[in-house]
């Protein structure tokens, strides 16, 4: 990882002070990268050192290995362990650190090959300096994507706001058309691949700003990078919990849809209230920040749920065409977030009253319609018992008898033949 001059003092003091109560510390360190700070800290009086090269290892057939590392073995006396904890302090308070990443190290890696991809190595080092990245943390050449990789990973475990700053700057210029030869639907396929990852942290680009979402104690609210809030903005932010529950609720929608159909006969007006309650919460989730615009192109289906088919048959659709266009809001809500089993799972968690009920409806209404329904037609069924008799039994339930017809020829037969 890349770092400044002050995070290389922050971590020599660090090494120095580990050593407890101890005034003779036994360090071992790189020599080119922090020597030249060890010796300001000596003839600033903090400590004495005493250099000797590290002693070479040999391997099995007696060559030496490792004879070109830069590493070498300091005695450290220190000789004012207060005045080199204030030191510490200090540097520390200059470049703050986080314990976790603004956004995700896998999504800055995914990212930054993507980056690595737009331009060659100078435009690259030149897009890194126009948005303030400063020299010391541009490692060149090097690896394109590693590169711009370990400057984003700096700035996002930075707590610095200016450091802050530059890093969504980074982000928001590899998204503009001019990176991209102006081509503006080439930089839109940029702008969405960096919002698929962007999203698990609460950030958007949108028309080339980048926002960010943060809970502001009642609710999600959103900000550029320069702090200037905006609320006609929010609403094209994409934020996976709210997708997940907006998933959830129209999946169950259509679920609901089907179970009338297949079951119009045994429903009543609680299925309308079922009704209501999932389109309240899809309404008001839609409302909200984080739905990736679908209000727009949202439609509630129908007024009501008993009765529905009259309402397609008016709009000259067919029960076909609707769950079309079901699945189709449903195919909308996936492109733009791709349900997490754990938020869903917690969804139904926290709604589970809701969900209980629904199930319970569907359970009593199934039963219903077993008791409703009208007993089967029995049908005859011929057995052949042999090559010379044949039964025709009925059902038990119809008439309880089985006629062997062999056997009753003959006594038709026998009373024939007395009459004569």
């Amino acid at each position: 990882m890349v770092e400044r001059t002050i995070d290389k003092k922050i971590r020599a003091l660090r090494s120095i002070l580990q050593s407890g109560s101890l005034d003779t510390y036994h360090l071992s360190i790189p020599y080119p990268i922090l020597w030249p700070i060890l010796r300001k800290f000596e003839r600033k009086q903090l400590i004495k050192i005493k250099k000797r090269l590290r002693c070479p290892e040999f391997n099995e057939m007696g060559d030496p290995i490792d004879i070109l590392t830069d590493e070498y073995f300091f005695d450290v006396i220190i000789t004012d362990k207060t005045k080199l904890t204030d030191l510490l302090k200090e540097y520390e308070t200059q470049s703050p650190k986080r314990q976790t990443p603004l956004i995700r190290e896998k999504a800055l890696e995914l990212i930054s090959r993507e980056i690595g991809e737009i331009d060659n190595s100078t435009g690259l080092v030149k897009l890194l300096k126009k948005c303030g990245v400063d020299k010391e943390l541009i490692v060149y050449p090097s690896t394109k994507w590693r590169m711009i990789n370990d400057v984003l990973e700096y700035f996002a475990y930075s707590d610095k706001a200016e450091d802050k700053q530059t890093l969504l700057k980074i982000l928001e210029e590899t998204s503009h058309p001019l990176m991209h030869g102006g081509d503006e639907e080439l930089a839109k396929k940029y702008e969405d691949k960096f919002n698929k990852l962007l999203k698990y942290d609460n950030f958007v680009i949108k028309d080339g700003v980048l926002w960010e979402g943060w809970d502001d104690g009642v609710g999600l609210s959103w900000s550029d990078k320069n702090g200037n809030n905006f609320e006609d903005k929010p609403s094209y932010s994409i934020i996976p919990q709210q997708m997940d529950k907006l998933y959830v609720y129209w999946n169950e929608l259509i679920k609901l849809a089907k179970f009338y159909f297949d079951n119009k006969g045994s429903q009543d007006d609680e299925i309308n209230n079922i009704y209501f309650e999932i389109i309240a919460n899809i309404e008001e989730l839609l409302d909200g920040n984080g739905c990736g615009g679908l209000k727009e192109i949202y439609k509630k289906p129908f007024r009501n749920m008993m009765g529905c088919e009259f309402e397609i048959q008016k709009q000259n659709l067919t029960i076909d065409d609707l769950f079309v266009n079901l699945y189709d809001f449903l195919g909308r809500i996936t492109e733009l977030s791709l349900p997490n089993k754990n938020n869903i799972e917690k969804v139904k968690e926290d709604n589970s009253v809701f969900f209980a009920k629904v199930q319970q409806y569907s359970e009593q209404r199934l039963t219903r319609r077993e008791i409703i329904q009208e007993p089967p037609v029995v049908k005859t069924q011929i057995k052949k018992i042999s090559e010379s008799e044949e039964i025709i039994k009925l059902s038990p339930g119809i008439y309880g008898i089985s006629i062997n017809l062999k056997t009753l020829f003959r006594k038709i037969w026998g009373k024939i033949n007395r009459k004569k």
